[in-house]
């Protein structure tokens, strides 16, 4: 029997931000962890953005599975199975390649039908490919991922004027503000969100860019481009104290932004308030600032909503993707229930080409007179009617046979179907 799928996980829909960010990986990390994985599942590959840390498994069963992925996150994450168990959902079979389907064409995303998660699951399979994580299952069950990905914004309107995360959070910006021309703005971050979120500031007016960053290279870089201005980390405190929104991104596992940091930051601002919007997970800044007069903290999970009409005009289009998602699906299973075919098929094929041979044998021994051009479409004839027999049955059997009984009733118990 062909081998368990499952998909494990939590995502904004399931589980809270504080829960979200125990769980978090960045693409430093996921090397590491995916070799980890390889303990505990036959295949596996992880999908972990600021929305969602998922874990595709392949295993002997089920139950095997589910058990092995529930380990590999307790001990690789270190968190008891009682602090993150209420907030993990769990899929098999089809529904692990719908749900998967269904989050590379965009409807799982907290922003509908967002650009950045089908790369997201290139890159997924990628890194665990490096790893040598995968299988033909997993590798089937990914790059089908990403087509259905690429088929719902070909085929559909799911990816017109396609939003992020980083829009999301600059709307935001201007919603406080309005005009941004006039704000000091300052984006710590260089990596792929802050890059996003930075050149979108550039694009709705923002003049006065800062940008910091752990490498200070990279945050010159990106200032270069945008007009900005760089800052190095270490002076943080002073670019805190002029900047009238700090939007931060980065993926670091420690708080960019303590308490203390922002607190002395205000301190220096002369009562002027500070708006900060926090799109990272884990998060970068402290949220007992929150608590400090004059502080306005955003996060991920209670970022304003994006347009409205630009929203619906999306949503019209989720039954035509979810209609592209169930094809897909099929297709999957189609090749996924082959797996199990495919050895009795050759078994089954060897048999009856066994016998074939024997008969042809005999027959051309008593038809030693025919021209040897004759006797090869003798041959050609028999293998014909052979392969016009076996192909429909072979057909029904990769769709709905019982491989069971096909290799009981055939006596199929050669070292083909075996291995």
């Amino acid at each position: 029997m062909t081998a368990a799928v499952l998909a494990m996980g939590l995502s904004h829909h399931s589980a809270p931000l504080a829960v979200r960010e125990q769980l978090a990986l960045s693409q430093r990390e996921l090397p590491g962890a995916l070799r980890s994985l390889r303990s505990y599942c036959n295949e596996g590959v992880i999908l972990s953005t600021c929305n969602r840390t998922e874990i595709y498994a392949v295993a002997p069963s089920h139950k095997e599975g589910r058990a092995g992925v529930a380990d590999f996150i307790a001990r690789y994450f270190q968190v008891a199975p009682g602090e993150v168990d209420p907030y993990v959902y769990t899929h098999t079979q089809g529904d692990a390649a719908r749900h998967l389907f269904r989050v590379a064409a965009g409807l799982d995303s907290m922003v509908l039908g967002e650009a950045e998660i089908l790369g997201q699951v290139k890159d997924a399979l990628h890194c665990a490919q490096t790893a040598q994580a995968t299988g033909k299952v997993t590798h089937r069950l990914f790059t089908q991922a990403v087509h259905a990905g690429k088929r719902a914004r070909a085929e559909t309107g799911i990816g017109a004027h396609a939003l992020s995360v980083s829009h999301v959070a600059v709307a935001q910006a201007q919603r406080l503000f309005g005009d941004l021309s006039p704000c000091v703005i300052l984006v710590i971050s260089a990596g792929e969100m802050g890059r996003l979120a930075a050149r979108i500031l550039a694009e709705c007016g923002c003049t006065h860019l800062v940008v910091a960053n752990r490498t200070y290279e990279r945050a010159a870089q990106l200032a270069q481009r945008l007009n900005g201005r760089a800052v190095a980390l270490p002076d943080l405190p002073q670019a805190l104290a002029q900047a009238d929104i700090v939007l931060t991104a980065t993926d670091s596992h420690d708080y960019i932004l303590t308490f203390e940091a922002v607190q002395s930051a205000l301190s220096a601002r002369g009562g002027r308030p500070l708006f900060l919007i926090d799109i990272a997970v884990p998060r970068d800044v402290d949220p007992r600032a929150a608590a400090l007069p004059g502080v306005h903290l955003f996060n991920i999970d209670n970022l304003g909503a994006v347009d409205a009409a630009n929203l619906h005009a999306r949503q019209r289009e989720v039954a035509r993707v979810e209609a592209i998602v169930d094809a897909e699906v099929e297709r999957f299973l189609g090749w996924y229930r082959a797996l199990d075919v495919e050895p009795i098929i050759a078994a089954l094929r060897a048999k009856v080409e066994e016998v074939r041979q024997e008969e042809l044998a005999r027959a051309l021994r008593r038809l030693a007179h025919l021209a040897p051009q004759d006797q090869a479409q003798i041959d050609a004839l028999t293998m014909s009617i052979i392969n016009k027999i076996l192909h429909q049955h072979f057909e029904y059997l990769k769709s709905e046979g019982d491989v069971e009984l096909v290799r009981n009733l055939f006596h199929l118990e050669d070292e083909a179907y075996k291995a």
